[in-house]
Protein backbone atom coordinates (compact mmCIF):
# COMPACT_ATOMS: atom_id res chain seq x y z
CA UNK A 1 0.00 0.00 0.00
CA UNK A 2 1.28 3.30 -0.72
CA UNK A 3 0.84 6.37 1.11
CA UNK A 4 1.53 10.19 1.51
CA UNK A 5 1.18 12.58 4.76
CA UNK A 6 -0.23 15.42 3.26
CA UNK A 7 0.86 17.31 6.66
CA UNK A 8 5.26 16.74 6.53
CA UNK A 9 4.99 17.31 10.64
CA UNK A 10 3.41 14.32 10.98
CA UNK A 11 5.37 12.13 8.55
CA UNK A 12 6.98 9.61 10.70
CA UNK A 13 9.46 8.00 8.82
CA UNK A 14 13.00 9.24 8.94
CA UNK A 15 14.81 9.77 5.71
CA UNK A 16 18.29 11.14 4.59
CA UNK A 17 19.24 14.44 6.19
CA UNK A 18 16.91 14.31 8.85
CA UNK A 19 13.90 15.01 6.50
CA UNK A 20 11.15 12.96 7.10
CA UNK A 21 10.08 10.79 4.12
CA UNK A 22 5.87 12.05 2.81
CA UNK A 23 5.69 9.08 0.11
CA UNK A 24 6.10 5.69 0.87
CA UNK A 25 4.68 2.02 0.21
CA UNK A 26 4.23 -0.38 2.84
CA UNK A 27 3.64 -3.91 2.99
CA UNK A 28 0.10 -4.78 5.06
CA UNK A 29 1.54 -5.58 7.75
CA UNK A 30 3.93 -2.50 8.19
CA UNK A 31 0.95 -0.48 7.41
CA UNK A 32 -1.19 -2.42 10.42
CA UNK A 33 2.22 -1.49 12.77
CA UNK A 34 2.04 1.86 11.62
CA UNK A 35 -0.33 4.62 13.55
CA UNK A 36 0.52 7.83 12.24
CA UNK A 37 -0.60 10.87 13.95
CA UNK A 38 -2.97 11.71 11.69
CA UNK A 39 -6.63 12.56 12.18
CA UNK A 40 -7.93 12.47 8.16
CA UNK A 41 -7.20 9.33 6.10
CA UNK A 42 -8.38 9.24 2.47
CA UNK A 43 -8.51 6.71 0.68
CA UNK A 44 -8.48 6.91 -3.56
CA UNK A 45 -8.43 4.26 -6.34
CA UNK A 46 -6.47 6.02 -8.85
CA UNK A 47 -2.83 7.10 -8.57
CA UNK A 48 -3.39 10.41 -9.92
CA UNK A 49 -5.75 12.06 -7.56
CA UNK A 50 -3.11 10.08 -5.24
CA UNK A 51 -0.26 12.06 -6.82
CA UNK A 52 -2.04 15.30 -6.88
CA UNK A 53 -4.07 15.11 -3.61
CA UNK A 54 -3.08 18.74 -1.50
CA UNK A 55 -1.36 19.38 1.32
CA UNK A 56 -4.03 18.93 4.42
CA UNK A 57 -3.12 19.36 8.21
CA UNK A 58 -2.78 15.96 10.01
CA UNK A 59 -3.75 13.75 6.82
CA UNK A 60 -2.82 11.38 4.94
CA UNK A 61 -3.97 10.13 1.55
CA UNK A 62 -3.73 5.98 0.83
CA UNK A 63 -3.03 5.32 -2.82
CA UNK A 64 -5.64 1.63 -2.96
CA UNK A 65 -4.63 0.35 -6.57
CA UNK A 66 -8.46 -0.30 -7.39
CA UNK A 67 -9.05 -3.31 -5.25
CA UNK A 68 -5.92 -3.56 -3.40
CA UNK A 69 -7.87 -1.83 -0.39
CA UNK A 70 -8.31 -5.31 0.91
CA UNK A 71 -4.61 -4.87 2.42
CA UNK A 72 -6.44 -2.52 4.98
CA UNK A 73 -8.59 -5.56 6.63
CA UNK A 74 -5.61 -5.63 9.35
CA UNK A 75 -5.23 -1.66 9.70
CA UNK A 76 -7.34 -1.25 13.42
CA UNK A 77 -6.27 2.27 13.33
CA UNK A 78 -8.44 3.70 11.01
CA UNK A 79 -11.07 3.17 13.24
CA UNK A 80 -10.16 5.76 15.29
CA UNK A 81 -9.52 8.32 12.31
CA UNK A 82 -11.69 10.19 9.91
CA UNK A 83 -11.85 8.16 6.93
CA UNK A 84 -13.12 9.44 3.05
CA UNK A 85 -12.78 7.58 -0.04
CA UNK A 86 -12.80 9.15 -3.70
CA UNK A 87 -13.10 6.46 -6.35
CA UNK A 88 -14.73 6.22 -9.78
CA UNK A 89 -18.15 6.74 -10.55
CA UNK A 90 -18.65 3.30 -11.98
CA UNK A 91 -19.82 -0.28 -10.39
CA UNK A 92 -16.24 -0.94 -9.31
CA UNK A 93 -15.73 2.04 -7.44
CA UNK A 94 -19.21 1.56 -5.50
CA UNK A 95 -17.84 -2.01 -5.06
CA UNK A 96 -14.19 -1.15 -3.65
CA UNK A 97 -16.30 1.33 -1.54
CA UNK A 98 -18.72 -1.32 0.40
CA UNK A 99 -15.32 -3.07 0.78
CA UNK A 100 -13.46 -0.48 2.37
CA UNK A 101 -16.78 -0.14 4.88
CA UNK A 102 -15.90 -3.67 5.51
CA UNK A 103 -12.99 -2.51 7.39
CA UNK A 104 -13.93 1.02 8.40
CA UNK A 105 -17.83 1.58 8.58
CA UNK A 106 -17.39 5.13 9.10
CA UNK A 107 -15.70 5.73 5.59
CA UNK A 108 -17.41 8.29 3.42
CA UNK A 109 -17.23 8.90 0.20
CA UNK A 110 -16.59 12.22 -1.76
CA UNK A 111 -17.24 13.42 -5.07
CA UNK A 112 -19.37 10.18 -5.83
CA UNK A 113 -22.66 11.30 -4.76
CA UNK A 114 -25.84 11.43 -6.92
CA UNK A 115 -25.97 14.45 -8.27
CA UNK A 116 -22.44 14.35 -9.41
CA UNK A 117 -23.26 11.00 -11.21
CA UNK A 118 -26.09 12.28 -13.01
CA UNK A 119 -24.44 15.52 -13.91
CA UNK A 120 -21.66 13.68 -15.79
CA UNK A 121 -24.36 11.30 -17.15
CA UNK A 122 -25.92 13.80 -18.40
CA UNK A 123 -23.62 15.38 -20.72
CA UNK A 124 -22.47 12.42 -22.29
CA UNK A 125 -19.38 10.75 -22.70
CA UNK A 126 -16.22 13.31 -22.14
CA UNK A 127 -14.35 13.81 -25.66
CA UNK A 128 -10.98 12.42 -25.49
CA UNK A 129 -8.04 15.13 -26.11
CA UNK A 130 -6.11 14.57 -29.66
Amino acid sequence: MRLRFLDPACAIVPGGGGVPLTDIALTSAALADLNPPVEHVVMTENETNFLAFPAAPKSLVLFGAGYGIGALAGVSWLRARDVHYWGDIDTHGFAILDQLRAYAPHARSFLMNRARCWRIASTGRRKRRR
